[in-house]
C-alpha cells in the first residue's frame, strides 16, 4: 500500500514538475503549440478591433492584449533560442537563454498590465501616438 502510495505521489510531482518545465519549454510542448497557434488567430482579429472599439471594450480587450502579446513572444521566441542558442553560444546556453526569456516575458506582461490598471492600457497608449500635440 505505501508502496503504491509513492508511486503516485511521484506521479504527480513529475507531472507538476513537467507542467512548470513546460513555460520554460514552450516550443517543445504541444499544448503551447497550440495556444501559439490560437493566439496568433486571435491577435489578428483583435489588434485591429481594438483600435476602433468603444471605450467600454477597451479595457477587456488591454488585459487580454497584455498577457497575449507577452505570451505569444515567448512561445516564439524559445523556438528562436531552440534553433540559434546551440549554434552561438554553445548547447549548454539554450536552458539559460529560456529561463531568461521566462524572465523577460514575465517583466513585460506584468509592465503591460500595470499600464492596463493604472494609465491609458496599450491600446490608450498606442492611439495616443496619432494624436495631435497640444500646443
Amino acid at each position: 500500500m505505501a508502496l503504491l502510495l509513492c508511486r503516485v505521489v511521484d506521479r504527480v510531482g513529475n507531472r507538476a514538475r513537467s507542467r512548470a518545465l513546460s513555460i520554460v519549454n514552450a516550443d517543445e510542448s504541444m499544448p503551447y503549440l497550440k495556444v501559439y497557434h490560437t493566439l496568433n488567430l486571435a491577435l489578428i482579429g483583435v489588434t485591429p478591433f481594438a483600435f476602433v472599439a468603444p471605450p467600454p471594450l477597451a479595457f477587456p480587450i488591454d488585459v487580454f492584449v497584455s498577457v497575449a502579446f507577452p505570451l505569444h513572444a515567448h512561445i516564439g521566441m524559445n523556438a528562436v533560442i531552440s534553433d540559434y542558442a546551440k549554434k552561438f553560444l554553445g548547447k549548454n546556453a539554450v536552458q539559460p537563454a529560456r529561463f531568461g526569456m521566462l524572465g523577460v516575458t514575465a517583466i513585460t506582461t506584468l509592465g503591460l498590465l500595470k499600464l492596463t490598471f493604472t494609465g491609458a492600457g496599450v491600446i490608450g497608449t498606442i492611439k495616443s501616438l496619432w494624436k495631435p500635440a497640444k500646443k
